[in-house]
């Protein structure tokens, strides 16, 4: 598979992904995440929701 440009939003399956998603300062392009087991990791929670669209 070839693409054209890159993705411009991304899902993450599991609360470990997303934290290294934010952590990379990557939580604009984060869409979604789907499970949340613990608190999430200090320093990280202004990449969260609720945001605005």
């Amino acid at each position: 598979m070839t693409l054209k440009s890159a993705p411009r939003h991304a899902v993450s399956l599991n609360q470990g992904t997303t934290e290294i998603l934010l952590s990379l300062g990557l939580a604009d392009p984060l869409a979604a995440t789907a499970t949340w087991t613990d608190p999430v990791m200090k320093g990280l929670e202004a990449g969260l929701w609720p945001r605005a669209p």
